[in-house]
């Protein structure tokens, strides 16, 4: 057992003596996953009692979080950025900052439940590239065994993601595209782009026991702490719940007979028209992401009730 905490400590710490110096060598203070810098920021100073919504970029770019605060009255923090960073990242990065009195809303993308992807891809390691200090949010072995065996492997693609570029704000995909609550906002004024079909995330056969035993865990940790933990399935297209509705149906049959969390709504209500998506399955353009939320404001305020 020395010998294992003798090895990940020994990762941990190269990927912080790697991490630093890059940061100052190439870091690129716009880049997207930059903005975790500034969630992270807003989420510490934000007072409570406070709704939290973590996921990934269907969040980032499927809310009006002022909507949401103005008609629950409650302050409201998006953290969603990339499904990459892992829904295990995700969590841990929030928990030092939760109050009692707080709600916390997820909502994972499909991926987040197949095999172990709940510990990240190699998105991390692009986050690591622009916010270094994220190293202390990998708790698992997976997670720091990943990013430190791939550090090398990024450094030969880095101009490709991080490279210093100059980015003009009202863009998307940059970090100053996000407003005040962690809304992307820098696309709803540019024309739909539209998704590729072939990028559609389905969900997967069978769960992930460890996905659930993370989600459980941090159930107990939120019941503890005094937060109310919810769970809203993510938003989806008309053309990927037509052609999985039965495997859509199973999962969700599956996934609420394992977890213990309430979950606000189905995956039905969830199912937006092809042409409120702005280039992705999961990123929603304006008329979406305010329709979306409208239909979650609905959801909260009945959960809430319930209590």
């Amino acid at each position: 057992m020395l010998r294992f905490i003798i090895k990940i400590s020994f990762l941990g710490l190269l990927v912080i003596m790697t991490a630093v110096p890059v940061f100052f060598i190439y870091s690129n203070p716009g880049a997207y996953y930059a903005a975790n810098i500034d969630k992270i920021n807003l989420l510490k100073k934000t007072v409570s009692p406070k709704i939290v919504f973590i996921g990934g970029s269907n969040l980032a770019f499927g809310l009006n979080s002022e909507l949401i605060k103005n008609q629950l009255e409650m302050n409201v923090v998006n953290m969603g950025l990339h499904a990459g960073f892992g829904l295990r990242f995700m969590i841990d990065e929030i928990k030092p900052h939760l109050k009692k009195g707080d709600i916390v809303i997820m909502v994972p993308e499909y991926r987040q439940f197949g095999g172990d992807f709940a510990d990240g891809d190699d998105t991390l390691v692009q986050l690591l590239y622009v916010n270094p200090g994220a190293v202390w949010n990998l708790s698992s072995a997976r997670q720091i065994y990943n990013v430190a065996t791939k550090y090398n492997f990024f450094h030969k693609i880095l101009y490709t993601t991080v490279k210093k570029t100059k980015i003009a704000p009202g863009l998307f995909y940059h970090r100053y595209g996000f407003n005040e609550y962690g809304d992307m906002v820098g696309h709803l004024n540019e024309k739909r782009i539209g998704f590729n079909p072939e990028n559609i995330d389905y969900p997967p056969d069978e769960i992930s026991e460890e996905t659930v035993k993370l989600m459980e865990d941090f159930h107990d940790f939120s019941k503890k702490r005094g937060v109310m933990l919810l769970m809203s399935y993510p938003n989806i297209t008309e053309m990927e719940f037509k052609n999985a509705k039965e495997k859509i149906e199973i999962f969700s049959r599956k996934l609420e007979k394992k977890i213990d969390i309430r979950i606000i709504n189905t995956q039905e209500s969830q199912v937006y028209s092809d042409e409120l998506f702005f280039d992705t399955p999961y990123h929603l353009h304006k008329t979406g992401r305010d329709l979306r939320s409208r239909r979650l404001i609905n959801d909260i305020k009945k959960a809430i009730s319930l209590e």
